[in-house]
């Protein structure tokens, strides 16, 4: 090359390629496939600040608060107040395993800073509260955006608390309990405010005083707006206020989800309860599930572990939109499905013209590999003509939590 020509590249400006920039939607997108892996989101947030933003949404969507990580979180907010905005889904475990501290200390944090931290989460949608052993309601009062609400292990001194709790988030559409316990009340004060437009109740493996809180529902009109219900397990003495609340709800409710737990010395499923209890109001109901009734009697200690409650109530249904019914199967279920009466009749029933609109009839099997086999052979012998027609459809590997909630527990619950 001649020195003239590398003299005038050495010292011409050099100018790097133009960066292409992409569209700030598009760069959302990306960064939305890291929503749950926090150390890519804490790098995307290092490394320029147009991708701060959205990384920061996804890595505050969802926080989980407790007494040793709550002050650490506090500080953060104080130096950065827009992550409050981020937040859509908090959970705050209130009780803590600690040898050093004692249940008042454990519960004293969030009565003493929750209700000065809430007002900066302007925006969460959704609440989870755990192991609260003395829930109350002022705590959570300024929680005003939350649409779902979930409890996990507490327990309340009283219905008037528990219902005082429900009517502080005005804009509820969904409220889940699991091993929730409420103690009795001889009323509920007028004070309490109106109940929100509930559209999903939930209550697994929790006592609760049935005819009082139905009073109340129905008093407060959330009947009318509840569309899915789950009652996993009922017990004998709910059969007659559930009923109650079915008859007022009629139309509304479209998915529900039930398991019943009786005890043959109380003579099973009676025909009185049978004259106060019927999903035959339910006339928009959809799909219907049904719980495990060996799995519930064994987690319960009943002696109940006959199908006669589930033939009765898919006798009992008459909405012409059924589209879907489910069964969760237990190995102890397998003698029941083998050979006895209730079975005949389930089956007659699920292929008759009042079950014309059904879309599937789902089983959730949790046993060994031959015992999944042998009930899915039983099965779909039993009910040939909806195999024929493509309407079984078997889960083997069913969620736990989901379908057999508590069953794997050590100590076994009382029925009471």
């Amino acid at each position: 090359m001649p020195t003239t020509c590398l003299h005038t590249c050495r010292n011409k400006e050099y100018h790097p390629p133009r960066a292409s920039f992409l569209p700030p939607e598009l760069i959302d997108h990306i960064i939305g496939y890291l929503h749950d892996d926090h150390a890519s989101l804490k790098q995307c947030a290092l490394t320029c600040h147009a991708l701060l933003p959205r990384a920061r949404f996804h890595r505050f969507f969802s926080v989980k608060l407790g007494q040793y990580t709550f002050e650490r979180f506090l500080q953060l907010l104080d130096a950065s107040p827009d992550i409050a905005l981020c937040v859509r889904n908090l959970t705050i475990v209130v009780q803590q395993t600690n040898a050093f501290f004692s249940t008042y200390d454990n519960e004293l944090w969030v009565e003493k800073h929750l209700l000065k931290l809430a007002p900066r989460f302007r925006s969460i949608q959704k609440l989870e509260i755990r192991k609260y052993n003395t829930l109350k309601a002022a705590p959570f009062k300024a929680f005003t955006s939350v649409k779902e609400l979930v409890l996990r292990q507490c327990s309340c001194f009283s219905m008037h608390e528990y219902t005082d709790l429900m009517s502080s988030f005005p804009s509820l559409e969904s409220f889940m309990n699991v091993d929730v316990m409420v103690g009795k009340s001889v009323h509920i004060n007028d004070a309490v405010q109106d109940a929100p437009p509930l559209r999903a109740l939930e209550f697994v493996n929790c006592k609760v005083d049935p005819t009082m809180f139905v009073d109340w529902l129905i008093s407060q009109s959330v009947q009318q707006h509840a569309e899915r219900i789950t009652l996993a397990p009922m017990q004998k003495q709910a059969l007659i206020p559930v009923g109650r609340y079915f008859k007022s709800a009629g139309a509304s409710i479209k998915h529900l989800r039930l398991c019943l737990v009786l005890l043959l010395s109380q003579g099973g499923i009676s025909d009185e309860c049978i004259s106060e209890f019927s999903l035959a109001p339910l006339v928009g109901l959809e799909t219907i599930e049904f719980g495990s009734p060996a799995a519930f009697a064994r987690q319960y200690q009943a002696d109940d572990q006959s199908f006669t409650w589930i033939a009765t109530m898919l006798e009992q249904i008459t909405s012409p939109r059924i589209r879907t019914v489910s069964f969760a199967l237990w190995q102890g279920d397998l003698d029941q499905i083998q050979s006895s009466d209730d079975w005949d009749k389930i089956t007659a029933l699920l292929s008759s013209e009042q079950f014309r609109s059904l879309q599937g009839v789902e089983f959730h099997i949790l046993a060994n590999d031959e015992e999944k086999e042998k009930m899915v052979s039983i099965l779909e012998y039993r009910l040939s003509g909806l195999k024929n027609r493509e309407l079984l459809k078997f889960d083997l590997n069913p969620s736990k939590e989901r379908y057999f909630p508590g069953l794997t527990t050590t100590t076994p619950r009382l029925y009471q």
